[in-house]
């Protein structure tokens, strides 16, 4: 539970545990962590698989900084977080989300995950999201091509009719 509900390396639980009197090594936590990922894992692989064959998926990612072990310096890692809910949409399925962490922010992490998605992308303007864009309209191609400029925010039908509303002070 402390190493992920308050987010604590496996080192300051040994050391935390000791200060209580109980010594257990930093490889006895970090196995059982192994294990537990084990576990989980075709879990895992199954709401990945189940979020591939949704229509829309939606996709952020955040750097992380993960620890290296024995060393005390970090590297830089992300998390990817990946969702699909098209509940406000008419749509029946139940939401679907799952994460992964990496050990950089390539775009490669992000065409590893969505290989065999066929939907829409919704994403921000990072780069790695536009080479997994044309990798997912062009399969066949072994490169891509240069990455059409992107926009943070693209406005849809109902936000026009919404500004208009306002523009022209009718009621919303």
């Amino acid at each position: 539970m402390a190493k992920w509900g308050y987010h604590l390396p496996h080192f300051r639980q040994t050391q935390m545990m000791a200060a209580k009197g109980v010594d257990i090594e930093r490889s006895t936590l970090a196995r059982s962590a192994g294990y537990a990922a084990a576990l989980l894992d075709p879990i895992y692989n199954r709401i990945r698989e189940i979020g591939r064959t949704r229509t829309k998926i939606h996709t952020d990612g955040t750097r992380l900084p993960i620890l290296a072990p024995s060393t005390g310096t970090t590297h830089k890692g992300a998390l990817w977080v990946y969702v699909s809910d098209d509940r406000n949409s008419g749509s029946q399925e139940p939401p679907i989300a799952w994460y992964r962490a990496t050990m950089g922010r390539a775009g490669e992490s992000v065409m590893s995950e969505l290989a065999g998605f066929a939907g829409t992308l919704q994403a921000d303007g990072f780069t790695g999201y536009v080479a997994a864009v044309h990798m997912l309209r062009r399969p066949e191609k072994g490169s891509f091509p240069r990455p059409e400029p992107q926009h943070k925010f693209q406005p849809c039908d109902g936000y026009r009719a919404f500004r208009k509303a306002i523009r022209d002070g009718s009621e919303r």
